[in-house]
């Protein structure tokens, strides 16, 4: 503070305006130099003092910053200047001054004008200074900047009107909660799956929705989730308003400021229970043929084979998953053309069909079909392909059974053939010699009768 402007504002304490009618002990109100130097330590707040009449007797720095207008631009002004032209002419300054002598305090937020005219918006608490007898004889005027807090506050109401609008349109369960994990909103969707009245699910109520035997799981690892700051998935029932359960993925994560602090939690349940009906009888089945399910990632050349694969193939639990621990397990014989099955899928996009033998430690030779579905890019190239390798060692062995019938069967046929041939040969051989004794007979008996007439022409 300039030593004109600190002259200037300790006149104005020293001197109240002639127009006051009660004359104020300022040195009470300055209480000595450290109120001086507690007021003008204050850069965040405006800290204004009034006389009775409202006029400025005191303009700290943080109103200098705060409005653009010096001590000397504001000393002996009346308040009011701080206001905004309209809000003058509704006389809201004079307003607010009688409600602080009235109430003990007025507080509000007011659209206020800077000395280069632009507009902000001010929290404003006004606080009247009494005399013995109970009687304002001047007010505290303090004045905060909310304007960036103010948007903020609009930008997250938006921001948190627009996720909800966006929740409705999700197909789901969608919910938020705070730091400590209680639920602060769900989505339409939970309520009319569940039948609860709108708003009961928020803090714990959702939990009455959660199947008995899933709470205490639920609660465990929801904690430990919280505990750790770290994103929650887990299978969960709930139950519908029919009564019936049905199962969901609860999927929980943090939501994070700037400096990574948790703000609130964001969650969705997704109806899986058809899926999870179809895995369980899926998982039954690969039981019941000892399949063995596997995935690769071809683009980054990750490859996963779940235990019952491992069992299939009689592999150590150790082996690591791979295309080349793959290749090494077939016999030495079918490697290659697997090999080459293989790549020509990938190379064509094409689904997968190969058989080909290995040697397991227990079982010995066992035969294989592998099935899988490649996933291919808009560039048509391939990205993964998942499976099922089935052991198809008796249908194989029935199959060679048959393949052996059929060559046996099929050399017995020509076998028999051959025999008919032959037969048929001998059988025109000996119907023709009968049919040549026929004939023989038939003149012999004609010559005989010719003679006989010669004999007895009578």
């Amino acid at each position: 503070m300039s030593e004109q402007h600190e002259h200037r504002q300790n006149r104005f304490l020293r001197e109240p305006s002639a127009g006051s009618e009660r004359r104020i002990d300022f040195a009470l109100l300055r209480s000595e130099e450290r109120f001086r130097l507690l007021v003008e330590a204050v850069h965040e707040y405006a800290l204004v003092m009034l006389d009775r009449e409202g006029r400025i007797l005191c303009w700290n720095r943080g109103a200098v910053r705060m409005t653009g207008y010096d001590a000397d631009d504001m000393l002996t002004a009346h308040f009011s200047a701080m206001y905004r032209q309209e809000d003058q002419r509704a006389d809201r300054p004079g307003q607010h001054l009688q409600a602080a002598a009235t109430h003990g305090e007025w507080q509000g937020a007011v659209w206020q004008r800077r000395k280069n005219g632009d507009d902000f918006l001010a929290q404003i608490t006004i606080t009247p200074i009494r005399d013995d007898g109970g009687v304002p004889i001047a007010f505290a005027h303090v004045t905060h900047d909310i304007t960036t807090q103010k948007h903020n506050e609009d930008t997250l109401r938006y921001q948190a009107q627009q996720f909800r609008v966006m929740t409705e349109a999700v197909p789901g369960v969608v919910f938020t909660a705070r730091v400590d994990g209680s639920c602060d909103y769900l989505n339409s969707h939970f309520y009319a799956y569940t039948g609860m009245p709108t708003g009961t699910g928020e803090g714990t109520g959702w939990e009455a929705a959660v199947h008995p035997h899933d709470v205490e799981g639920l609660e465990r690892t929801w904690r430990a989730a919280r505990d750790r700051g770290e994103r929650l998935e887990q299978q969960i029932r709930l139950r519908r308003a029919d009564g019936t359960f049905r199962w969901f993925l609860m999927r929980v994560c943090p939501a994070r400021d700037g400096a990574g602090r948790i703000t609130r939690w964001v969650g969705t349940c997704t109806d899986i229970h058809d899926f999870r009906i179809t895995e369980e009888a899926l998982r039954l089945a690969q039981i019941e043929t000892h399949a063995g399910v596997w995935h690769w990632d071809i683009s980054t050349d990750h490859m996963t084979w779940l235990p019952e694969y491992y069992d299939l193939y009689g592999l150590d639990a150790s082996v690591v998953p791979s295309y080349e621990n793959w290749l090494a397990s077939i016999v030495e014989e079918d490697r290659e053309a697997a090999d080459r099955v293989i790549k020509k899928a990938i190379s064509e996009c094409a689904d997968l069909s190969v058989q080909f033998r290995i040697r397991h430690p227990d079982n010995g030779v066992r035969c294989l079909l592998s099935v899988g579905k490649i996933a291919c890019d808009a560039a048509k190239q391939p990205t993964s392909m998942a499976g099922i390798t089935l052991d198809i060692t008796p249908q194989k062995r029935a199959e060679d059974e048959i393949h052996r019938l059929n060559v046996s069967l099929t050399q017995r046929l020509d076998e028999l053939q051959d025999k008919m041939q032959e037969l048929e040969a001998f059988h025109e051989v000996v119907v023709g010699r009968e049919l040549k004794m026929m004939a023989l007979e038939k003149a012999n008996e004609a010559l005989e009768r010719e003679l006989q007439q010669l004999k007895d022409p009578h």
